[in-house]
């Protein structure tokens, strides 16, 4: 027997990179099963007995079950709800005409040059800025070099061109004119030297730049609102841009895409090496009555500028590690797609790091007249510079080589979400944190100093204006639902509640129980392990026996602990808790499920100090995964009263709930993308359905579509749909009548294709099986720009030193109408209670209904989803997402993690490989059929990667 391996060593396993501790480092927190969750779990005993109304032995008339409830319902709590978005007036708009502004660099070969095209999209956040910067000076020349032909010489008394110019830096320009008649185009050149120095790094390699001038169609603003959404589309993408104008023209932004953040301002987050800058996300939307303009404050991480040795001490990577060939390949996972500069040079390069070389600077050799240098020997005699480090590997890019010590990382990247640690991603999140009076005060920052108000010339200029005042909705609180145990029912008067002693209303049974610890805490792991097994038979979880077991290899043994596993079932083990922080060991445990077919679940080890409340948290998951249901819900008697209905349960008696979520992989790195390297992980497809009237989540399922996509083209999802309409039947002897459809992960401009492709084939599959259920899909978003705030009379006078439960919302606020999409039944809802920060809602929109005579009402809908955000079971409080929803986003990521693992271990082959094939052959090939392809390749590595555990929650 060998002892576990500490996993405190400087290569820490909890992130995919080796370096990522800081001189604070301390050990992680982790969601899933290790801890308690963000939502509050296990018993909040600081809850006092007023917040619920515990009802033992006592049995509480409910209201009507009808498998036809009433049309509408009427409003219980009606609420004033303030909106982060302001009403534009367009009334006044000019026309404009819209161009495509093409721009080529020429390095003056000749005449028979053929130019570069530059205007395309940009790679990486450092050749954007670049980029951006370049196009903006050639832009302002052109307007200076041709006044004639743009009209641009006509300014006011303040000096502001009376027509309006609009460029998106890239190569869509609008213009008030109507610049080239008749004439098809018109080209320009300007010479490169014209523009600053400092402007200049993008296009430093040619010599003239030509733009080609181009008119595309005439846009008529002011009567935007009465046009076809198609004809829509691109005056929204003009109003999106005009609104960017003020931003560059200031360059005090670093602008990606719809969101921008100060490029001057930044706080140090976790270390030297890390920035938080503020700043905001914005968009233009169409409402039902006007258009509406939608900012909301957003911070992201960015690498600190610091010379590139300087981020490496400060990541605290070993001297020896930069020395040694065998960890050049660490080292290139930490540094690669950083943008760096060069600081030995007069005109310095700048280059994305891709690759390392496997020697250091005295050893790395390369021809020079016929005669081999080392890159150290090089420097001292061509730059007069002695390498301080000329041991360090160095970095290479197309050829050459360069000492870590003379490059420096360039200002305005954006580090990426798979680069942050776990320790990264918490600080961000918690230094993101802001109050609703916060937040409303950053939004009239952030507005003033991007032009976002009517004094802006290039607003006033275009004839649109913004409100000064945000939109009030008129909207409600959605009441909130009973929670049912076996013994007892919690009527709440608060979005959290304390279960006390009430008993599962369906208890699991673990006949026993491993838990598997490190030998020097098997006496801790035996005192804590007896007071769980006594607080779970208080709930109704009977676990008959329990035995700890020493891990006897170490956490990154994937091998030893698939070993561990296996034997412990053998030995009839039906349940394995362990006690560990390891990210690398959860990933491990969770593959043996595969194979073993018995639950899992990892404990932080400082869970054993933290008593009753975290206890209980970790009970609630082992219920669920040995086969139990915690609790029901219900809608409240006086509610119910007042409805004629118990809607929650007579929606859930007569209708199937599935919930589908993907996750994607990381993006790919530039590198990869140029050397065109087939990235091996797909998206993974998370499935999961209630199979009775309880509305409880026992049935999962993940498998995977070809990479990126948005689309479930495949026939495993109507299999799906189909088995848990057959498991619905056999439960409740009856066939649903509605199949509702939580669909996650598709934005407005997939609606059409989810529609012809999932929702068409669903339909058609039950039809030919004879089924016949309404069928309900509705998109929910969680990542959109919205924000509920109390109305301005109440917000605007309340100190930021109030709570903030007191100044958010309250769960259950939701609207329907004044800023919702115009085109489909969508609701705006915050369910869960802001503990700290500002709550952030959900959006959920209808895009499909099968039987236009048997629709969801919507206000039905917003009762069930809100209801669906209290039945999580792992812990007492209402959750963002409604809970079938979360399971599937827990069983998508589920999957790509088992994926992965099984790369590590060589159970599956990379698709890459499999699919490899001369790139003539590959050109020959359609999308689709190659699409088709790797998806047969990916169906038959699902077969070792498919569900094992069935019938329980093994995910929670």
């Amino acid at each position: 027997m060998h002892r576990s391996q500490s996993s405190s060593s400087g290569r820490s396993s909890s992130s995919n990179y080796p370096y990522n501790r800081t001189p604070d480092d301390k050990d992680r927190r982790f969601d899933g099963d290790r801890g308690p969750g963000r939502a509050g779990g296990g018993d909040r005993r600081n809850l006092g007995p007023s917040d619920s109304q515990s009802l033992h032995n006592v049995k509480v008339k409910l209201g009507p079950v009808m498998a036809q409830p009433p049309a509408s319902i009427p409003v219980v709590m009606p609420k004033e709800v303030q909106c982060n978005a302001t009403k534009l007036d367009i009334r006044r708009a000019k026309p404009v005409w819209q161009y495509e502004m093409k721009l080529s660099g020429f390095r003056g070969k000749g005449e028979n040059e053929v130019g570069v095209e530059i205007f395309r999209a940009a790679a990486n956040d450092a050749s954007k800025n670049s980029k951006y910067l370049a196009f903006n000076q050639i832009f302002l020349r052109l307007l200076e070099d041709y006044p004639s032909f743009f009209k641009s010489d006509e300014k006011d008394d303040l000096g502001n061109h009376k027509n309006l110019y609009v460029f998106d830096r890239s190569c869509l320009f609008y213009c008030s004119l109507d610049l080239l008649g008749t004439a098809e185009e018109r080209k320009f050149t300007i010479e490169s030297s014209k523009i600053p120095y400092q402007f200049r790094d993008f296009v430093h390699q040619f010599k003239t730049i030509e733009a080609r001038l181009v008119k595309s169609r005439k846009l008529d603003i002011a009567n935007a609102m009465t046009l076809p959404v198609e004809a829509q589309r691109p005056i929204l993408q003009y109003l999106d841009i005009l609104f960017d104008q003020f931003a560059y023209q200031q360059d005090k932004f670093l602008v990606f895409g719809d969101r921008m953040f100060f490029k001057d301002e930044g706080k140090e987050i976790l270390s030297p090496n890390f920035l938080l800058k503020p700043g905001l996300q914005k968009n233009v939307r169409v409402t039902k009555e006007c258009l509406v303009f939608q900012v909301d404050s957003k911070n992201t991480v960015f690498y600190a500028p610091q010379p590139l040795l300087s981020f490496l001490d400060t990541m605290r990577v070993p001297s020896r590690d930069l020395e040694s060939p065998e960890c050049s390949r660490d080292v290139l996972e930490l540094l690669r797609g950083i943008a760096v500069r060069t600081t030995h040079l007069n005109a310095p390069r700048t280059f994305i790091i891709s690759k390392m070389a496997k020697t250091s600077a005295k050893d790395t050799f390369f021809d020079r007249d016929g005669t081999d240098v080392s890159v150290c020997a090089y420097f001292a005699e061509r730059y007069k510079r002695k390498l301080k480090y000329p041991e360090f590997l160095c970095v290479e890019n197309r050829g050459s080589y360069y000492p870590i010590e003379v490059l420096e990382i360039i200002p305005g990247q954006r580090v990426p979400r798979h680069k942050m640690s776990d320790d990264l991603t918490a600080a961000m999140i918690k230094n993101c944190q802001m109050t609703p009076v916060q937040l409303n005060e950053k939004l009239r920052h952030h507005k003033e100093h991007a032009g976002f108000f009517n004094g802006n010339p290039i607003l006033r200029a275009s004839g649109v204006r913004i409100a000064s005042q945000h939109i009030e909705a008129r909207g409600q609180e959605v009441p909130a639902p009973i929670i049912i145990y076996k013994d007892s029912i919690q009527h709440l008067r608060q979005p959290n509640w304390r279960q006390g002693g009430g008993q599962y209303c369906q208890s699991g049974t673990i006949r026993k129980l491993a838990v598997v610890v490190d030998r020097r805490a098997v006496s801790e792991a035996s005192q804590w392990i007896q007071k769980l097994v006594g607080q779970a038979r208080s709930h109704g979880l009977l676990i008959e026996k329990t035995d700890v077991q020493v891990m006897e290899c170490s956490s990154r043994d994937f091998q030893g602990i698939h070993e561990t596993a296996g034997r412990l079932a053998k030995e009839g083990f039906d349940f394995l808790l362990f006690l560990s922080d390891s990210k690398d060991l959860h990933e491990a445990i969770k593959f043996s499920e595969l194979k073993t077919r018995v639950p899992t679940q990892q404990v932080d080890p400082r869970s054993l100090r933290k008593g009753a409340d975290t206890n209980g948290n970790i009970i609630h998951k082992m219920n669920l995964k040995s086969g139990g249901r915690n609790f029901e819900i219900s809608t409240a008697p006086n509610h119910a009263a007042q409805f004629r209905v118990d809607l929650v349960k007579s929606l859930l008696t007569h209708t199937v709930i599935v919930a589908i979520e993907m996750s994607h992989p990381g993006a790919q790195s530039r590198f990869d993308r140029m050397m065109n390297i087939e990235n091996p992980e797909p998206t993974s497809v998370g499935i999961a359905h209630t199979h009775d009237a309880s509305g409880n989540i026992q049935h999962g399922r993940y498998f995977y579509v070809p990479r990126g996509s948005t689309v479930i083209k495949q026939k495993k999802l109507t299999d799906i749909v189909k088995n848990a309409i057959r498991e619905f039947r056999a439960k409740q002897g009856h066939y649903p009548q509605r199949i509702l459809i939580y669909r996650s992960g598709v934005s407005e401009g997939s609606f059409g294709e989810v529609i012809e492709h999932e929702c068409s084939n669903i339909v058609n599959a039950l039809k030919a099986d004879s089924m016949t259920p309404a069928i309900t899909m509705v998109v929910i978003q969680r990542k959109s720009n919205h924000r509920l705030l109390l109305p301005a009379k109440v917000l605007d006078y309340m100190s930021d030193k109030a709570r903030p439960v007191e100044q958010n919302v309250t769960p259950g606020t939701c609207i329907t109408s004044d800023v919702t999409n115009p085109r489909y039944p969508e609701f705006i809802m915050t369910s869960q209670r802001a503990i700290l920060g500002t709550s952030k809602p959900i959006v959920g929109t209808i895009i499909f209904e099968s039987n236009p005579r048997n629709r969801l009402p919507l206000d039905h809908l917003t009762q069930l989803t809100n209801a669906l955000c209290y039945h999580l079971e792992i812990v007492t409080a209402p959750i963002a997402l409604p809970a079938p929803l979360q399971s599937a986003s827990h069983l998508a990521m589920r999957g790509l993690s088992n994926w992965k693992h099984a790369l590590k271990i060589g159970a599956i082959k990379e698709l890459g490989r499999e699919l490899q094939m001369p790139p003539e052959e590959k050109e020959q090939l359609t999308k689709e059929q190659y699409d088709e392809m790797v998806q047969k390749a990916l169906d038959r590595h699902s077969a070792v990667l498919d569900v094992t555990i069935t019938n329980r929650r093994f995910w929670a």
